[in-house]
């Protein structure tokens, strides 16, 4: 085969890599096109972040350490710091000085929140978030966290769902793609006045948001 023709080959590869990557990275993610995402949003603290409960807990659902929700329905998930001066398994001795540290690490850790919005029916709040896969050609796609608002300052998690993660790691999940926590994972509210900016959401410029979004706004 000729170089040329060798060349053009890679090229149509990668541009089919890209389209479909383009394509899923905002498949799974589904909550702009349900009615309810913004509604009785208000039940909830908003003026500071959740975290969880017992951070030494066996994770199976690589659930977040911290979560952020806005009024505006969109939300910061964190996996936390650990530093030499505080660490997520220390917060619950000292939260003021982890907050501190949090707060100082805030401008260079913002890549590593992972984004999204949430829907609160009832009782019930539903959570889709991106993470960013830094090693894979598709480097983001969205999973779902499920689970009952206890109190305006208490979240208790029941599951975690991924409708994509079996095919794309080869792995064997339930028939439901979700795992569930039994018993529930616990996070509490804390007040904290330095929030992340939830303007600076890597997709707030995209196309297929902004269709999705201005849609839900009409309705």
């Amino acid at each position: 085969m000729k170089p040329s023709k060798v060349l053009l080959l890679w090229v149509n590869l990668i541009i089919l890599i890209l389209c479909n990557s383009c394509i899923n990275v905002y498949k799974n993610f589904t909550i702009l096109d349900e009615n309810f995402v913004h509604d009785s949003i208000g039940n909830i603290r908003k003026d500071g972040l959740f975290f969880i409960e017992n951070p030494s807990i066996v994770n199976p659902g690589k659930l977040p350490v911290i979560i952020y929700l806005n009024g505006d329905g969109t939300a910061f998930l964190s996996p936390g710091i650990s530093t030499m001066i505080a660490s997520n398994e220390n917060f619950w001795k000292n939260t003021s000085i982890y907050l501190g540290e949090l707060h100082r690490l805030n401008r260079s850790i913002i890549h590593r929140y992972l984004t999204g919005y949430y829907a609160i029916r009832s009782d019930t709040i539903k959570i889709q978030f991106f993470i960013y896969q830094d090693q894979y050609w598709m480097r983001r796609n969205s999973l779902e966290l499920i689970g009952s608002i206890k109190n305006d300052t208490t979240i208790q998690f029941r599951r975690s769902s991924c409708h994509w993660c079996d095919k794309f790691y080869n792995i064997t999940l339930p028939k439901s793609n979700s795992i569930d926590f039994e018993p529930p994972i616990e996070y509490r509210f804390v007040k904290d006045e330095q929030k992340p900016d939830s303007s600076r959401m890597w997709f707030r410029k995209k196309k297929w948001y902004l269709k999705r979004h201005n849609r839900q706004q009409n309705i």
